[in-house]
């Protein structure tokens, strides 16, 4: 994607100073001031970020960002800008004027594009940014097609039935709790320490712990608070917000209670992990040190969603039908790939369970009705989840050569990002081929699901996270890595994790 310009709306001279400071002229004269900017998001593949702040002399700033003259995004400023209620004391408003969020320009046609960031307040409107940008054309679908199918199945079942033929290896140690807090413990200083040892990508809100809520976190803090009350925030399941939403009785920070409980969370699901594969300690401390595994201490659904997945498999192997049914039903209620859990009732039919197959089965669409009956009841709309995408400037069908051409886009560029992502990919496909070729229908159709689900929305964005619930095919991968491989193995991860949970507390990018 070529440059984008970058379009500033004030200047910093001595008129600028008199209009920030004069508080009489600001009552007398309504005005809007900001800036803003949209830029490449660095290895983000067609994805743009739109930043920037904005003040008025009254009111609250209604945002909208356009391209082509139609409204894709709107909001309100919700981030600390550096410098800015400095220079702005008299507005209580410029604590929290700044902005940032990622564009998936890849929805748009092929070609050049207008997009403009347009401030309305007080009776008055001002356009903030007004820029220029060209997306590429795409490959054809009928070459896409065979080419992903190839990567995504044919590679994937050739690999996994190779691994297959390799057996097991065992391990199991008494210390192996101990080092899977410390994964969980790393991840989370890891976040934490962040914005100390590296430059900042974005502002970020004041707090030694708001990095654990970087992205995505605040939307689950905002949903706990507020409710639904922004039309965008229909996209984020219920569950983790009413859990959120209980912390914020406790007289502690909600952010250091949502930790804290993620970690529970986590340690509940390696418990799980432990008793559905006993032996295997090897494999599930791979798991636990996976570059991106601090999503399991920050503000994340991905501690919680993984505990009730695994529980839900255990439940169905222990022929606990009611429990099967609960936990696949609240999974869904995390995540829409918690839908995916119906497929642990295929366990249950092969060792002739029926009464719990049918429980695991029905429990994962009972949690995503409730949900949608919800929807429909408060917006009129039960797949509102879904519509709702297209405000982040996703599509709302699958699209092969779209996917295609980031996927090729990812390589060609060598993004770090993006190779992980479709490394993961590759890797999640690869680990449920084997699961297949060893008939565990139900743990490697559940990984592939997981993994291949997210590509409707024809990209590989945090696929990187998505991958940390697809925990059969991974440990599947880990099984096949000899213990004595297994410090190595551990030091690059830790090394890793620690990379990349610094970049999520410095607000870069990390899916």
């Amino acid at each position: 994607m070529p440059r984008v310009a970058r379009a500033r709306t004030i200047g910093r001279g001595g008129i600028l100073a008199v209009l920030l400071l004069a508080g009489p002229v600001r009552a007398q004269a309504p005005w809007i001031e900001g800036e803003a900017r949209v830029s490449p998001l660095p290895g983000g593949r067609n994805t743009l970020v739109v930043d920037g702040w904005a003040v008025a002399s009254c009111g609250d700033v209604d945002l909208t960002f356009s391209v082509d003259g139609r409204t894709l995004v709107a909001g309100r400023p919700s981030l600390r800008w550096p410098g800015l209620p400095e220079r702005v004391r008299a507005l209580p408003s410029a604590q929290f004027a700044g902005f940032s969020t990622p564009f998936d320009s890849g929805s748009l046609d092929a070609g050049a594009h207008e997009a403009v960031v347009t401030a309305r307040a007080c009776g008055v409107e001002k356009a903030l940014c007004r820029t220029t940008f060209t997306v590429a054309p795409r490959t054809s679908p009928w070459i896409a097609a065979p080419i992903l199918l190839l990567f995504l199945v044919a590679a994937p079942l050739v690999l996994g039935s190779l691994l297959a033929r390799l057996g097991p290896s065992t391990l199991q140690r008494a210390w192996t709790p101990y080092a899977l807090g410390a994964a969980w413990l790393l991840g989370v200083l890891a976040v934490l320490a962040g914005p100390h040892v590296g430059p900042v990508e974005s502002a970020l809100l004041p707090g030694r712990l708001a990095p654990l809520a970087n992205w995505d976190g605040g939307w689950y803090l905002g949903i706990a608070r507020d409710g639904y009350s922004n039309a965008r925030s229909f996209a984020y399941f219920p569950m983790f917000p009413l859990v959120l939403r209980g912390l914020l009785r406790l007289p502690v920070s909600v952010r250091l209670a949502a930790c804290l409980v993620n970690g529970l969370f986590f340690a509940l699901a390696t418990a799980c992990l432990r008793r559905l594969h006993p032996g295997r300690d090897h494999a599930i401390l791979l798991f636990a040190f996976l570059p991106f595994s601090f999503y399991f201490g920050a503000v994340y659904t991905e501690a919680l969603f993984v505990f009730l997945a695994a529980a839900a498999l255990l439940a169905v192997r222990e022929d606990k039908g009611v429990a099967a049914a609960g936990l696949g039903a609240l999974a869904a209620l995390t995540r829409v790939t918690g839908i995916a859990a119906a497929l642990f009732a295929l366990a249950a039919l092969a060792a002739r369970r029926s009464r719990t197959a049918v429980l695991a089965a029905l429990g994962p669409p009972a949690g995503l009705a409730l949900w949608m009956v919800w929807l429909d009841r408060k917006t009129g709309d039960p797949l509102r989840f879904f519509h709702v995408q297209a405000s982040f400037g996703r599509p709302s069908s699958f699209q092969p050569a779209l996917l295609l051409d980031r996927l090729i886009e990812s390589v060609r560029r060598g993004s770090a990002l993006g190779l992980w992502e479709v490394g993961f990919l590759l890797a999640v496909l690869v680990g449920a081929a084997g699961l297949l070729r060893c008939r565990r229908w139900a743990e490697g159709l559940f990984s592939a699901a997981v993994v291949l689900m997210p590509l409707v929305t024809n990209s590989t964005t945090s696929l990187n996270r998505y991958a940390l619930s697809a925990f059969p095919a991974l440990i599947f991968l880990g099984e096949r890595v000899p213990p004595r491989a297994l410090p190595f193995a551990l030091a690059v991860e830790a090394v890793l994790l620690a990379l990349w949970g610094g970049r999520f507390g410095r607000f870069v990018f990390t899916g």
